[in-house]
């Protein structure tokens, strides 16, 4: 049987041929990884907000590698003991800025009090304090009571936060400079039991201040008895009388000492 002969080719068919089969094998692998489809985790069932993740909680949805969002989280590792800022539903990827692993980003300032405390917040027109204060400082709380008797009605108190204030030069400076302005509000942490006599003095004063304490400060910090609040008054304006206060003007503070 004769021979078939195929016609010569030139080299530059072949190298078409060739580059031709490179460019449909890259769109081949361009489509594959498109639409290929790839393994994320997801909640087995709702996850609510606050809630932190167990094991048992996740599973795995099948998506297209194209369908896949950015910010979905592709390691289960990075999931498993994080909380939930927010409800996480069954069967959708878990994406990172969902979850934290900061307990105090989802309960927030509640988050930082002890189980026996409770927080307060005073703007500069219910109270004064100096511009050095910074979250972590402990202050005394002390109320100008009627008939200018000044009592520490609370003791002992933590600053949570202080904003819209800003740092002085130094210490005589930042007890001279006191805070003012709508903005600014400083928030404090204090046990149950001291709240009441926080009340009860914030009402009966004309005026709060909040001071700094040392934090080797005991706790029975003194303020002038009336009796010395008499003869300094007499002392700084030459008053000889007996200079006494209506009695009916004094009233007691709860926790004062």
């Amino acid at each position: 049987m004769p021979r078939i002969k195929f016609p010569a080719k030139s080299m530059s068919f072949w190298v078409a041929v060739i580059l031709s089969l490179a460019a449909g094998l890259s769109v081949l692998f361009a489509l594959r990884q498109l639409y290929m489809p790839v393994k994320v985790p997801a909640p087995r069932e709702d996850i609510k907000a606050g809630s932190i993740i167990t094991q048992n909680d996740i599973g795995y949805i099948t998506v297209s590698r194209r369908d896949r969002h950015a910010m979905a989280v592709t390691d289960p590792q990075l999931i498993i003991g994080k909380y939930a800022r927010e409800k996480l539903y069954a069967l959708e990827p878990i994406l990172a800025q969902k979850i934290t692993s900061d307990q105090k980003e989802i309960m927030g300032i509640s988050g930082t009090l002890a189980p026996d405390e409770t927080y307060i917040s005073f703007k500069p027109n219910e109270a004064k304090w100096p511009s050095g204060l910074r979250p972590g400082d402990f202050v005394s709380v002390v109320g100008v009571i009627d008939g200018g008797n000044p009592q520490v009605i609370g003791e002992k108190i933590k600053v949570l936060n202080v904003s819209g204030s800003k740092p002085a030069a130094g210490q005589i400076d930042q007890l001279k400079n006191v805070v003012t302005g709508s903005e600014n509000s400083i928030t404090l942490a204090l046990k149950w039991s001291q709240l009441g006599p926080l009340f009860y003095g914030r009402a009966l004063s004309k005026e709060i201040w909040i001071l700094p304490e040392h934090p080797a400060k005991e706790a029975g910090g003194k303020i002038y008895e009336q009796a010395d609040l008499e003869r300094i008054r007499k002392e700084a304006f030459n008053q000889t009388g007996a200079g006494k206060i209506d009695p009916k003007s004094q009233r007691p503070v709860p926790g004062a000492r």
